[in-house]
């Protein structure tokens, strides 16, 4: 057992012993551990329940006492009772969490957690990552982080500064009012992280030269790969909260994003300049939403490829309950109900559905702006602000009924760690993309059919936007920090969709809409080249004396007897060799709408390989830039290794010289020893 010297509490292992109670006015700090300097980088909690808390018998109040070894030892009593089916569930979940907790010491973390002093509640296991253990993972997962060197990206001429300049001041009002984490055109070269090579990079301060994001990135990754053998071998953190070994971990949020007066954290800003509605006319804070969190998980390459199956299973699911109605008017309604005398029956007399008079294209155009208006607009945006604080008041409500008696010890400022607890946990980011996929394709897939669908895509993106920023900042726990290339199978997916959809409008344009039958009829069978005649072409004549009994309407709407009636197909009349056959005119539009499907099709994919090839991936100016990167790294190391050398000759010279005649008042001092400072270069 050692003192820390701070507050009078004891530490064992890294831990609060248990049978000294933390004092509350020791603790100031809601981010820190009990010695106010070492930062909580991660968090672990669970739910115990003492025994006999449940059934009545045994010591409510027995302390449990952390010895050297990490290991967990219970004073046992003369009488003790036989362990309960449950108390002997929540005795194998305790012995699994301390060696866990006792493996994650073994990995050089520092812990710290909660007196279990009440009967039954919840436990906080704080995680700090020390220097040692930061280095470490930092240099195993090649995590970048800037060096001395620093250089400043100028504009290509006197016009492009002007431009530039100009269009600065008139976006001035649309900037969040945040600090530049950039510092505009400064920027810092970045290398990957190396113990051996700690003179390339500025260290100050070492607990704040790796930010939040990338500590609790670091401690996470150990967790994850932390394994218990009292578990089944059970690898991570994940399989044991599956387990319900324990309930929850998460990093802590920066602060309070309410929090009054001027204390002002990363939290606070991003809730001020991103997350609220009277800032929809900003541009978000980039580089802020970056450095508080990377909202995008990627693991190895057996669990990325799980979930990128387990992804595109989701996918063509949604696919199919979004668009089968979409489907279903556009192409197939109308489509096989048959003719007069001659109708197709389904389900004993009742008949396939027909399109409305004005056709298949304007119910589809109406279907597609419900959706887009009424569901997209504003059903989704009312469950994401509603289901969430249904959920909080829930679990808030459950807290209370589960928290027994009250904990003397708690302090009445409430803890960062406890707060978030208290929040939505997060659960990824699959949902928000698919939400975002399947309202791409509302607006591509049948774009032709509902011009106007883009413009209420925007207009649910803007508040959409603001909504899932408000979600992120208030309303869910800190996400992962996880650095990735790409967005993954979801732009497969993206890409997917967009050449389909040049398939599906083709065949709105040539199948459900009367394009093709309007140019076939003006261009080969008007007589002016005009369209007048044009319905008149497009009906088919009926004998109603060939209607099967009782099809025949009982009343006639008109004075006089009828004998033919007209509806809206491409058939030969009943006086023809071959009655309601079809007729030449629907083979010469049958074969107009497969032309235009194919002209279409290979036209529009023409000019996107076209704009694909003119259009770069990477700007030229972003490569010149990262070929000027590179040659600066390249003279940055081959400079601080030829100062390094020269130290180290300077410092051999000295010792020699100092072995011998003691140096003169005018000697000529050693060589330069590497500057530690930040080193500047205009590109």
């Amino acid at each position: 057992m050692r003192d820390n010297g701070r507050g009078g509490s004891s530490v064992i292992n890294n831990y609060l012993d248990a049978n000294e109670p933390a004092s509350s006015e020791a603790r100031p700090s809601r981010m820190h551990f009990h010695d106010n300097q070492r930062k909580v980088d991660y968090v672990l909690a669970y739910h115990y329940r003492k025994r006999g808390a449940h059934a009545g018998h045994g010591s409510p109040g027995h302390s449990l006492a952390l010895i050297s070894n990490g290991e967990t030892g219970k004073e046992r009593q003369a009488g003790d009772i036989e362990l309960g089916p449950l108390d002997e569930l929540e005795e194998q979940k305790r012995e699994q969490r301390e060696e866990f907790e006792h493996n994650l010491v073994a990995a050089g973390l520092e812990l710290e957690k909660d007196v279990e002093s009440k009967t039954q509640g919840s436990v906080f296991v704080r995680i700090h990552a020390p220097w040692q253990v930061l280095a470490r993972e930092a240099e195993f997962l090649k995590i970048k982080v800037p060096t001395k060197k620093t250089y400043e990206i100028k504009a290509g001429g006197r016009l492009a500064k002007q431009f530039s300049a100009m269009v600065q001041r008139l976006s001035s009002p649309l900037q969040p009012r945040v600090p530049e984490h950039s510092h505009g055109r400064l920027k810092s070269l970045s290398y990957p992280f190396s113990r051996e090579k700690m003179y390339l990079y500025n260290i100050q301060d070492k607990d704040t030269f790796f930010d939040n994001a990338t500590r609790s990135r670091i401690v996470h990754e150990i967790l994850k790969r932390t394994a218990c053998s009292r578990a089944n071998n059970t690898m991570g953190i994940n399989t044991l909260i599956a387990n319900n070994i324990y309930e929850a971990a998460y990093p802590l949020h920066d602060g309070q994003y309410d929090s009054p007066g001027d204390d002002t954290n990363d939290r606070k800003l991003l809730y001020q300049e991103w997350a609220r509605y009277g800032v929809f006319y900003k541009f978000q804070p980039i580089d802020l939403i970056r450095l508080s969190s990377f909202l995008s998980c990627r693991g190895p390459k057996t669990e990325q490829s799980f979930e990128e199956r387990l992804i595109l299973k989701a996918f063509l699911l949604k696919f199919v309950n979004a668009y089968s109605p979409i489907f279903y008017v556009a192409f197939f309604k109308g489509r096989f109900v048959g003719r007069p005398g001659s109708y197709v029956y389904v389900f004993d007399g009742y008949r396939m559905e027909e399109c409305a008079p004005g056709g298949c294209l304007m119910e589809l155009c109406i279907q597609l702006s419900i959706i887009m208006l009424g569901k997209q607009l504003i059903q989704n945006n009312i469950f994401e602000i509603g289901v969430p604080k249904l959920k909080k008041l829930f679990r808030k409500l459950k807290d209370e009924t589960d928290g027994g008696e009250a904990d003397p010890t708690r302090s009445k400022q409430p803890h960062q760690w406890g707060l978030d607890y208290s929040l939505e946990p997060y659960t990824g980011l699959t949902p928000e993309y698919m939400e975002m996929i399947i309202q791409f394709g509302f607006v591509t897939l049948f774009v032709a059919s509902f011009p106007l669908a883009p413009v209420f895509a925007l207009l649910n993106n803007v508040i959409e936007v603001r909504l899932d920023a408000k979600k992120f900042v208030t309303e869910l726990r800190r996400p992962d920090a996880v650095r990735t290339k790409d967005i993954g199978i979801w732009f497969d997916i993206l890409s997917g969709i967009g050449k389909f959809s040049v398939i599906i409008n083709a065949f709105v344009i040539a199948v459900t809409s009367d394009f093709i039958p309007r140019l076939v009829f003006q261009y080969s069978y008007s007589h002016n080249g005009t369209l007048h005649g044009f319905i008149n072409h497009t009906l088919s004549f009926f004998n109603v004396s060939q209607l099967k009994e009782g099809t025949q309407p009982e009343n006639s709407q008109f004075d006089q007897e009828v004998q033919f009636c007209r509806f809206k197909d491409y058939r030969e009349p009943p006086w023809a060799p071959n009655p309601y056959e079809f007729s030449k005119q629907y083979w010469a539009v049958l074969s107009a709408r497969l032309a235009f499907v194919i002209i279409f099709q290979n036209l529009v994919m023409l000019l996107s390989v076209l704009v694909d090839w003119i259009i770069p991936d990477v700007p030229a100016d972003i490569s010149e830039q990262v070929k000027k990167e590179k040659a600066l790294l390249v003279d940055f190391f081959l400079r601080e290794e030829h100062e390094k050398e020269r130290a180290g000759e300077g410092a051999a010279g000295g010792a020699r010289r100092s072995r011998g005649a003691a140096p003169s008042a005018g000697s000529q001092p050693g060589s330069p020893a590497p500057s530690s400072g930040s080193q500047h270069t205009n590109v």
